[in-house]
């Protein structure tokens, strides 16, 4: 589906002022991490809050891809500032921004057709903004890479026989890139799988993926746990805790502690210590889940910054994807997968 003629000049104008920002970045020889620093830099000088002085690279990327709808203003001053232009230039800068940014009235054609109403105009700009922001033909592959992430994990973690489960890598990556419900989409596709061979069993524990899913989404996107390293291994541990509170009434009730699974040693060595079956079944649980969450979300965010950097994947609501020096590889890449 083409872009109506006023989205396609909404477009023009957005991307002439993406790609002369770009061409200025160039004639400066400037990286996006030496950007971010001087942005910093400025904002300090400038009394604002260190906390929340730094952009996320990955935002000031965003600044540079085509094919976008509207921008932050305020931040191409910045980025244009700190390129060495004067406040002059700047403002002038603004000033372009400011105009691409005001609704486009479409004229009468020659037909005498009426424009489409604003509401009209307010949707079709919407979807203009997911076809920016993901590539075309991104969601099925990814999806269906998701789900095939939890088997593989799933096979790696029994055929190793280590006691962990490796079986929601898939369902935190869907959960960290497109939000909690995706993952929840991918837990439920993944556990429907494998019924056929798991003889109903993995129905039940759907819930544990379920639980992961949600922590996993809305901490990044509700509770900014994605804003640095200390955070997400906080994410993760939180992930790991809420599953085990899930999980261990599942397996006490309906599979009477365990489930054949490798980490069943560690509680029934609790229990020849002596430990009541439910504790020892939490304690086995929660050391296996810790584990075990951890590399998968950790797993996870590595897909997610390569991801990012191949094909400009949004990550403004994980800035930790930025620090890790993911730069996506330019600012066309998304626009010229969309456009194949």
């Amino acid at each position: 589906m083409q872009p109506e003629p006023h989205e396609r000049e909404h477009y023009t104008r957005f991307d002439e002022i993406a790609s002369e920002l770009l061409n200025l970045k160039t004639a400066e020889s400037v990286s996006y991490a030496d950007l971010v620093r001087r942005i910093t830099e400025q904002r300090l000088a400038r009394g604002v809050d260190p906390a929340t002085a730094a952009p996320a690279r990955s935002t000031i990327y965003d600044a540079f891809r085509v094919g976008r709808v509207r921008v932050d203003v305020a931040l191409v001053r910045d980025i244009v500032l700190a390129l060495g232009a004067t406040d002059v230039e700047a403002d002038g800068w603004v000033e372009r921004c400011r105009d691409a940014q005001r609704p486009i009235i479409p004229a009468l054609a020659p037909g005498g057709h009426t424009p489409k109403p604003a509401i009209q105009v307010e949707q079709s700009t919407r979807f203009a903004v997911l076809r920016a922001g993901y590539p075309r033909g991104f969601l099925v592959p990814f999806l269906l890479g998701c789900i095939i992430l939890n088997f593989a994990g799933d096979i790696t973690g029994r055929a190793l026989g280590v006691p962990v489960y490796l079986d929601m890598i898939g369902t935190a990556v869907a959960a960290l890139v497109l939000g909690p419900w995706w993952g929840v989409g991918i837990a439920l596709l993944s556990n429907l799988a494998t019924l056929p061979i798991a003889q109903g069993h993995s129905l039940s524990l759907v819930l544990v993926a379920i639980t992961g899913a949600l922590v996993w989404g809305y901490g990044v996107r509700k509770f900014n746990m994605g804003r640095d390293f200390s955070r997400f291994f906080l994410l993760a541990l939180t992930a790991a805790v809420m599953c085990s509170l899930v999980a261990v009434p599942i397996l006490m009730l309906q599979f009477g502690g365990g489930n054949g699974h490798a980490g069943d040693q560690i509680w029934q060595r609790f229990t020849d210590a002596g430990v009541p079956l439910v504790l020892a079944v939490f304690f086995s649980n929660i050391t296996t889940s810790v584990m075990d969450k951890l590399l998968s979300s950790f797993i996870a965010l590595a897909v997610f910054a390569g991801l990012h950097s191949k094909f400009g994947i949004p990550a403004d609501h994980l800035p930790l994807v930025g620090r890790l020096g993911a730069e996506p590889r330019g600012p066309g890449v998304s626009a010229a997968l969309s456009a194949g």
